[in-house]
């Protein structure tokens, strides 16, 4: 059951909402939507819209949403920069958050950024290589505007180096803002390069489970080695066959839905 939407929020299965998607981006608003249909399922699930256009901005519109509309404490399953998201929230109101899922995360720390990258463009040749490295470029550029096609372009080759064997491309629900993705991330990245992440993560008491991709382009060890020095213990699941995006891929989302359902069920 697919409640009626309101502002900034969709709603799936019946209440109480213990589970909360955070999408990506950032400001790929709609992009939990399959995920949060498929565990509506068999709870209540928020899917918060970030509209925010800033990194302090998104984490406290999290918060109140939660605060709205959330049975607290919740499960937070965020993906991509909704998995640094829902890591920063964790870290600013504890007791709204009693687990933390985070899917396809980022490095967290500068010294491992450089590998995402890299991994895109030798996974892309000829044509497909040069856009990418401008428009790239051209988001990192606080000089450069980044226009909606620009950004759609961009999620178009970042599609094909981040799938491993995708059944759809997962975009017809997704209303892309570029202003906000360019804005966020990069004061996200100034986060990043002044380990504002690990700070926030040192300060998580919730349990923490990672899910990853092995073909996903952002280095595991950007996850495990940052980590390893400011959280005590966490989960880390690698899905072997998958790329970024593990609900669009052919040979694991089965299985990805069944350790997601797993892990909800976990205290």
């Amino acid at each position: 059951m697919i409640m009626k939407p309101q502002p900034n929020i969709r709603k799936y299965g019946k209440p109480p909402f213990t589970a909360a998607l955070i999408h990506g981006g950032p400001g790929a608003a709609g992009e939990m939507a399959p995920v949060s249909q498929q565990l509506g399922k068999t709870r209540g699930a928020l899917e918060p819209l970030q509209t925010a256009d800033s990194v302090q901005g998104q984490i406290d519109e999290l918060i109140s949403q939660l605060k709205r509309h959330a049975r607290t404490p919740v499960t937070l399953v965020g993906f991509s920069w909704g998995a640094w998201l829902s890591l920063l929230a964790a870290a600013k109101a504890p007791s709204l958050v009693e687990k933390l899922i985070l899917i396809g995360c980022g490095p967290l720390s500068e010294e491992y950024s450089g590998s995402t990258r890299e991994n895109r463009l030798k996974r892309l040749q000829g044509a497909d290589r040069r856009e990418l490295t401008v428009l790239m470029g051209e988001l990192d550029d606080p000089a450069k505007i980044f226009s909606t096609e620009k950004a759609d372009r961009l999620r178009q080759l970042i599609q094909k180096t981040d799938s491993f064997d995708p059944l759809c491309s997962n975009g017809n629900s997704i209303a892309f803002q570029a202003d906000i993705a360019k804005r966020v991330w990069q004061e996200a990245r100034l986060w990043r390069q002044q380990e504002k992440l690990l700070r926030a993560a040192a300060k998580v008491r919730c349990p923490v489970t990672f899910l990853h991709g092995q073909h996903d382009p952002h280095p595991a060890e950007g996850i495990l080695m940052p980590l390893a020095d400011v959280m005590n213990a966490f989960t880390f699941i690698m899905l072997h066959e998958c790329g970024h995006k593990p609900w669009i891929e052919r040979r694991v989302r089965d299985r990805f839905f069944h350790i997601l359902e797993d892990q909800l069920m976990k205290n």
